[in-house]
């Protein structure tokens, strides 16, 4: 599992580049264990720039809950307008 989630985010770094990927989930409990795994598999075919910081968020599942609740407050509460340009 880690070496496939690494391999999918190898797809987002090729397109996005970010700078740093923050993961969150269950995964996070054995991070110790398969961190490794999928760092490794991120940076293993970078195809140019430095390899993003791959890293388990520190609160667990309250991250998820923030997420949420940020998605909930830009659908009710966000601009709806077009951005100039």
């Amino acid at each position: 599992m880690a070496h496939y989630l690494g391999r999918g985010m190898r797809m987002v770094v090729a397109g996005v580049a970010p700078e740093a990927i923050v993961i969150v989930g269950e995964l996070t409990r054995s991070w110790q264990r398969f961190g490794p795994v999928v760092k490794s598999e991120v940076a293993a075919q970078i195809l140019a720039g430095p390899s993003p910081e791959v890293a388990p968020a520190l609160d667990g599942g309250m991250a998820r809950l923030r997420g949420t609740v940020a998605l909930v407050l830009q659908k009710h509460f966000g601009s709806n307008r077009a951005l100039p340009g």
